[in-house]
């Protein structure tokens, strides 16, 4: 509005506005820049952005500074971002995840305290207490309508991500170029919440101006060293002067990367660039456990939280005792780096068989940088992974949240997977216990496989065929196909047949292959309308209201490599479209494709 207002004096062009602004500042401007020449209305639609006078306004360009792109993930994180992949408007929301509870409790506080909450019930769009009493009260979460409407409305209208995807049914458009920085030891809005948007920009809009920072600042524990921070200052400054004020050159895009050191009085490392996150990594150090390890509920050392807790602990440079915490928490050791060491610049991966019992199971991950000479550890990334209650079993891959860090010779990597990481993420309400079986950890290195100085245990990245590995030729994703001829539909019954080609990895490891084969195969049938909205088939035979196409009701088929669904359920006269979607033991769907999908017609 203010800027309308200076358009309509005469003091500005229009076309030409800059949107910045740091954590909450910083989802704004990604929030304007998705929008860019829109505005949203109380309802959910958009209508172009005009001046009070009637001129129409634009952003030129953006940079978010520690924003997020998922405002539901970014606190109640479930552990389904994986850097290699695009997200689904579904993957981050479904399960509900775990509270950042030191974070979310004071940032509850500090509102209580310095500002105005509308009173319990009164506002059900801005119901801050009761939202914050449910939440902090846990689980359980799914199934319960107040907690599925809390996401829905923070997604649907404080989410930039969800916005670029169009996933509420708004239509999709190009954002204003935009340069986004976040930080690998931000534990509330980690780098991640920037790669998220940045994969789906880049696969959505390809030529579409784009540019990563990523650094040791943030909210705590980032360290924001004043040279970091004059770099960052610097980058923003050059990009507005180019896309905004149109006198300087075109400036860099890609990715650039500081890393963390400590002490806080050393200079970060690098910057290393690359014109694209995967491409930052080019190396895994990559290691395997064949044994069982167990996790369970009540475990873990209190103390060790605390220092590292973002809000009361010791910041990112805080060490502990390296002795592992015992029974209960599941500890892997790689062996000491070697030579000059490497470089973790990336998501370090886990992929492992999970054999859950009890309830609300959840998994908090730490790798540390362990110092033999000290007999201490640094905390170098971590993560949260909420078990999903209606597949807690098998194959299961996550990620930590990005980190930086060097491995110096005759360091240890050391992954600790334990039931919480209180107070920093909300322990569970439930009992439960989780077997840990045939564990694999990748390490995403900026050390170039087989260069001079890379020592010899940096490889080449494994293909992204399930979660915990990246991408290479090899086929990522099951191919589901509907057989034509076998599928037709009555009045009274609908028929569908078809298979399922599983792509299995032939030089990836056992329980790599194990994790690409097919868990379940599911069906929907609907009729598609104008604006991606659809009517989904009922088993009652009825169909839904008119809702976004992206919120499917699907059936479970019988089978797997060859499955068929027979559904007494009558098609009115009409037209219907048909889809199927497979779905492997590590949870990679199958590609939509022509194959997959069929229309049919009743008569």
């Amino acid at each position: 509005y203010v800027s309308g207002l200076l358009a309509d004096a005469g003091l500005i062009d229009p076309q030409r506005i800059g949107a910045t602004g740091e954590s909450y500042g910083g989802g704004v401007s990604l929030a304007l820049a998705t929008l860019k020449d829109r505005i949203m209305n109380p309802d959910g639609t958009l209508a172009p952005w005009k001046s009070p006078g009637g001129a129409s306004l634009r952003i030129a360009a953006s940079s978010p500074v520690i924003p997020w792109s998922d405002l539901v993930y970014s606190l109640l994180p479930n552990g389904r971002t994986l850097d290699y992949q695009i997200a689904s408007p579904t993957t981050d929301l479904s399960p509900i995840g775990v509270s950042k509870q030191s974070y979310t409790a004071g940032l509850f506080a500090l509102g209580a305290a310095k500002g105005y909450y509308a009173p319990p019930m009164a506002n059900p769009e801005a119901d801050i207490t009761t939202w914050f009493g449910l939440i902090n009260a846990g689980e359980p979460y799914d199934g319960n309508p107040p907690a599925d409407s809390i996401v829905a409305q923070i997604a649907r209208f404080h989410s930039s991500y969800y916005l670029l995807d169009g996933a509420y049914g708004t239509a999709k458009e190009a954002p204003a170029p935009s340069l986004i920085a976040n930080g690998f030891t931000d534990d509330l809005f980690p780098v991640d919440e920037a790669i998220r948007y940045y994969n789906l920009e880049r696969s959505l809009y390809p030529s579409n101006p784009i540019a990563l920072f990523a650094f040791d600042g943030g909210h705590a524990r980032g360290q924001n060293k004043s040279a970091d921070t004059a770099r960052l200052s610097s980058r923003i400054q050059g990009f507005f002067d180019h896309y905004v004020r149109g006198s300087e050159a075109q400036p860099p895009l890609g990715v650039s990367a500081l890393t963390e050191t400590c002490p806080a009085s050393a200079p970060s490392g690098g910057p290393f660039t690359a014109p694209s996150w995967d491409a930052l990594h080019p190396g895994d150090v990559d290691f395997s456990a064949h044994g069982t390890e167990r996790i369970m509920s009540g475990t873990g050392d209190p103390t060790i939280a605390k220092t590292i807790d973002p809000v009361a602990g010791g910041g990112a440079c805080a060490t502990t005792p390296s002795r592992d915490q015992g029974a209960g928490v599941a500890t892997y050791r790689l062996p000491p780096a070697t030579g000059s060491g490497y470089t973790l610049l990336g998501s370090p991966t886990v992929l492992a068989n999970l054999t859950v019992t009890g309830t609300f199971g959840q998994v908090a991950s730490r790798l540390w940088d362990v110092n033999p000479a000290t007999g201490t550890q640094t905390l170098v990334a971590r993560g949260i992974y909420r078990i999903d209650s209606a597949h807690p079993n098998g194959m299961q891959g996550f990620q930590l949240h990005p980190g930086a860090w060097h491995y110096a010779a005759g360091h240890v990597p050391k992954l600790e997977l334990l039931a919480q990481d209180s107070p920093y993420a909300r322990m569970s309400n439930g009992t439960f216990s989780i077997v840990v079986n045939d564990l694999q950890l990748r390490l995403p290195v900026h050390e170039l496989p087989g260069a001079p100085g890379t020592p010899a245990v940096v490889g080449r990245p494994l293909p992204h065929s399930s979660p915990g590995t990246r991408v290479s030729a090899c086929r990522m994703r099951p191919v589901a196909r509907i057989s034509k001829r076998r599928t037709h539909a009555s009045s009274q019954r609908v028929w569908v047949f078809g298979t399922v080609t599983e792509r299995p990895c032939a030089h990836a490891s056992s329980a790599v292959r194990r994790g690409q084969r097919i868990a379940r195969v599911t069906v929907s049938i609907f009729r598609n309308f104008p604006r991606a909205r659809c009517q989904f088939l009922l088993r009652s035979g009825k169909f839904t209201r008119l809702r976004s196409c992206k919120r499917s009701v699907v059936f479970g088929a019988r089978g797997t490599v060859r499955w068929g669904l027979s559904l007494r359920a009558g098609l009115p006269h009409g037209s219907y479209l048909i889809r199927v979607d497979a779905v492997d033991a590590a949870g990679r769907h199958s590609r939509r494709s022509a194959a997959a999908a069929q229309r049919i017609s009743v008569r």
